[in-house]
Order: structure tokens, then sequence, then C-alpha cells
């Protein structure tokens, strides 16, 4: 030890790490990704690559292409301890099983048809512990409360050759503005990744589009110019 100077600089670092570490913890988003812009992708490969990216969670929004996730042979009965596993193995959880459930329907064999469908997916959900389905709602065609107008539909969306899916951040959907809202009101749930790729298969593949966002708001927190990426 050179002098006494050098000495308290050492130790008032020792004393900060804890909190800069606790603070980095702290500030750093629970990020997840839907499946629905990964739809051909293995089960495998979807958990390697959210864990690769530091991802915390995924939202399962079909699998290989197929949206009725009960179906799919990684739930059946004699391989689900199997999948659990795996997904513990990963650090993962799921945020959200998501289903393509109308329930405003006014049909009563349709709907409970709509019912049916939406309890299946809840049931896979509780056996995956995962908090929250993801269902359609809608509103009867009596119901005459007012709509968003066109004007308000068509701000920061665009139609037409306007509106095109860009990596995030780059467009302009305020994401920084959005998380910070988010922080503001306490939010503690996942911040999910939902790219079209399934319905849209001329947009960049999720290699490319799932891990920027994992660098964007992980890292940027959704300011892609800030990171020096526009």
């Amino acid at each position: 030890m050179n002098s006494r100077r050098d000495f308290l600089i050492m130790l008032t670092a020792a004393m900060l790490a804890p909190s800069m570490t606790a603070k980095s913890k702290l500030s750093r988003l629970p990020l997840a990704f839907s499946t629905l812009g990964c739809p051909a992708w293995e089960w495998k490969k979807i958990l390697e690559f959210a864990a690769q990216h530091g991802f915390s969670a995924i939202e399962l929004r079909g699998l290989e292409g197929k949206l009725d996730l009960p179906a799919h042979p990684i739930f059946a009965a004699d391989r689900m301890e199997q999948t659990r596993k795996e997904i513990r193995s990963s650090n993962l959880q799921i945020a959200c099983v998501s289903s393509s459930a109308q329930l405003y329907v006014e049909d009563p064999a349709k709907r409970a048809k709509e019912l049916a469908d939406a309890r299946r997916f809840i049931d896979l959900a509780a056996t995956l512990k995962a908090p929250y389905v993801r269902v359609f709602g809608g509103k009867a065609e009596s119901d005459k409360s007012p709509m968003p107008d066109h004007e308000t539909q068509e701000h920061s969306i665009g139609s037409g050759e306007d509106r095109k899916y860009v990596l995030t951040g780059r467009g302009n959907i305020p994401i920084e503005r959005q998380i910070e809202a988010l922080r503001s009101i306490g939010y503690k749930g996942f911040y999910c990744f939902e790219w079209e790729k399934l319905w849209h298969p001329d947009i960049d593949d999720p290699e490319i589009a799932i891990a920027d966002f994992a660098h964007v708001v992980g890292q940027c927190s959704g300011n892609a110019r800030a990171c020096g990426l526009m």
C-alpha cells in the first residue's frame, strides 16, 4: 500500500461494490419472448437461445408452427415432467400460455367450444406453473360503447406501405417511454417481445430480431440510438 489515500480508495470501492451489484440486479429488466416469433425452432433451441441471450421467461404461443399447444408432444402426460425439468434447468419460467380462444361469442354452441378450448390452455398453464393464459376478448354487437376513432388508430401505427416491421427501437413506437412508464408504477412483470414471424415470414429471422430485442431493451432500455444502432 503506497499511502493512506490509496487505502481509503480501496476501502471505499469495497464498501460500494455490494450496493452497486444490488442496484444492477434491481435495474435489470426481466425479459421474455413469444414463440410466435420462432415458428421453425425446436423446443431445445428455444430454451438454449433464451438462456444464452439473458431471457428470464418464454411466452408460449405455438410451437413448430402449431398453435394447439396442449396437443404438442412435449406437453403429453408421459413427457411433461421432463419438459418442466428442462425449463428449470435453463433457469427459465413460462410467462404466459397464449391461446386463440375467443371468449365473447354470443352463439351458445360456438361459445361452448371456445370456452372448452380455453380450459385446455388453462390446464396446461397450471401444469407448467405459468401465471397467465392469454385469450381474446371482444364485445357484443349490441354494445355501442365508443371505439378508438380512425385518427387515434392511425397515430404511431401507420397504414399501407407506411406500416412495416422494424427491429426494436428503430421505428416510431416509444419503447423507452413505455419502459419508464411501467417502472414508474412499480411494474414487476416480464417485458415480452412479440415478433409475428409466423404471420409475416418475410420479416427478419428470430435469430436476429429476438437477440436484438434482448440487447436494445436489456442493455439500452429501449433506446436504440443511445447504443449507436441508428
